[in-house]
């Protein structure tokens, strides 16, 4: 069986010879493929994104670094807020109320 394409989780890697040809927003997930056609694939999904919308490649562009600039002002209000309210990370799965595995 030949992997035509590696779907990777946020902060992995791509295999060894494969580049990153797009990332999917509502999955969070990033497409990889072999490193000369992911150049060519991610190419062609942009053409046809900006088609779709109607809109030019340079516009989409840059609608989407206003929403990477709006994303990354709420995670640091998001953090001035847990500081502010002193709360810590989570660190593990959370238990119900109730619960005791002993």
């Amino acid at each position: 069986m030949i992997r035509n394409r590696v779907l990777l989780e946020m902060g992995s890697r791509p295999p060894r010879g494969w580049g990153l040809a797009w990332r999917d927003l509502r999955t969070g997930r990033a497409v990889a493929l072999p490193i000369p056609l992911n150049l060519l694939a991610g190419l062609v999904r942009r053409i046809y994104l900006s088609m779709q919308a109607g809109i030019s490649p340079a516009e989409l562009d840059a609608l989407r670094s206003e929403n990477a600039a709006r994303l990354r002002e709420v995670e640091v209000l998001r953090k001035r807020i847990d500081q502010i309210l002193d709360v810590k990370p989570a660190e593990g799965p959370r238990q119900r109320a109730g619960s005791d595995d002993t």
